[in-house]
């Protein structure tokens, strides 16, 4: 007998603590959570809806709650089976700052009769926002899932959001008006389900409660959403003065340019994600990523036009969507979540810092002998070298620069 499996990740423990009880109130759910008793130690508790049935506390070293959770799932799951029986509907809660993709990734490799259902997380829509522009780090919140995560609050919340298709939201007390809002654009690929809390439900926003056997995960696609500086966006891109917008430019950004204008360009917005092809590192498929004040620019691997040769992963798939005759899958394609921004104003940004006609007849070379303000030739060795070293141009696409 195969089991459904509903994973339920959260930023706050509250928020999972009442998502997974709600889901426990269905007939023949089983619940395995864990929860964090401090820096170093786990709670792991096996319930029904008559009680708990088994729990134990786990040791772990500072920061490592992921490998504690890891390493304890099939021992974890062998006793809900020695205790319980045969199980239809298993819901996973996994401690806060711990990713949902991580569990998904270990249950796939677990030899159990195990099918994710849905991935869920749940989120304070009260608070959501000031998570988002806060600069604390899930290490100084002693919630961090690995050594030397560095990410700030935001940037598990986007990252958890991105992953599931089921975004639960536990109000507190409050205004939850703009923050259901705010969700709707960082997660749109998600079904929302509201648990009553003790926020007043805002006027034409009744939502279901969270239910299980929805059958909505879909592993090919949640990877896709994870692709680093893959683009989705909401079907209405502006909601009672939230919005989201997309900013494209084809041609290679001048880093100087770049690095004076980053700063006003991502101003204002809670959310800011996509792609970028710099001049200063042309074969390198830059990754930016911006969640409230916080900007940075990552090494995303090669464009696909680049590669010696294509490989049909879900980064070729979401290549070939933007695939140019001249240019391949190079360019920039950047999102931007915020309150009350402007398409046009961030474009003309953007459009300053794409290569003139004449510095884009020097080549790439060239480009890359240029100053390099945002340091991405010191970061991104490994491909600078690869160009540095082609034999001859045939890697590339026809008409590539």
């Amino acid at each position: 007998m195969s089991s459904r499996l509903t994973i339920v990740s959260a930023l706050e423990s509250e928020c999972r603590r009442v998502a997974c009880r709600r889901l426990l109130n269905a007939d023949g759910v089983v619940l395995l959570e864990y929860t964090r008793l401090g820096p170093r130690r786990l709670a792991r508790r096996i319930s029904t809806s008559s009680g708990v049935r088994g729990a134990r506390e786990l040791c772990m070293g500072r920061g490592e709650a992921a490998y504690a959770v890891t390493a304890d799932l099939d021992a974890a799951l062998r006793e809900i089976l020695a205790e319980v029986g045969p199980v239809g509907d298993l819901v996973l809660g996994l401690p806060e700052g711990v990713d949902a993709s991580i569990a998904v990734d270990v249950v796939t490799a677990l030899d159990h009769p195990l099918t994710i259902d849905s991935v869920m997380t749940a989120v304070d829509p009260v608070t959501i926002e000031d998570l988002l522009w806060s600069s604390t780090t899930l290490e100084e919140s002693d919630i961090s899932a690995m050594p030397d995560d560095h990410r700030v609050l935001g940037e598990f919340v986007v990252g958890e959001l991105s992953c599931a298709d089921s975004c639960v939201l536990v109000p507190s007390a409050g205004n939850a008006t703009r923050g259901e809002l705010l969700i709707g654009h960082l997660c749109p690929q998600a079904w929302l389900t509201r648990v009553p809390g003790g926020s007043p439900v805002p006027a034409g926003r009744l939502l279901p409660p969270p239910t299980l056997r929805s059958a909505r995960f879909d592993p090919r696609e949640a990877r896709s959403r994870l692709v680093p500086g893959a683009v989705v966006t909401p079907v209405v891109a502006e909601t009672d003065g939230i919005s989201t917008v997309i900013c494209r430019a084809r041609r290679p950004l001048h880093p100087r340019r770049l690095a004076e204008r980053m700063h006003a360009i991502a101003q204002g917005c809670v959310w800011s994600r996509g792609r970028s092809w710099i001049a200063s590192v042309p074969r390198c498929r830059v990754i930016w990523h911006g969640v409230g004040p916080q900007v940075g620019l990552e090494d995303g691997g090669l464009w696909t036009a680049d590669r010696p040769a294509a490989t049909p992963d879900d980064l070729f798939v979401n290549s070939s969507l933007e695939w140019d005759r001249e240019y391949g899958d190079r360019g920039t394609v950047l999102a931007f979540t915020g309150e009350e921004i402007s398409r046009y104003e961030i474009q003309e940004l953007l459009d300053e810092c794409v290569l003139t006609d004449r510095e884009l007849t020097i080549g790439p070379v060239a480009w890359q002998r240029w100053e390099d303000p945002l340091a991405l030739r010191t970061s991104f060795t490994e491909h600078v070298l690869e160009w540095m070293h082609a034999e001859s141009p045939s890697h590339h696409t026809e008409g590539s620069p």
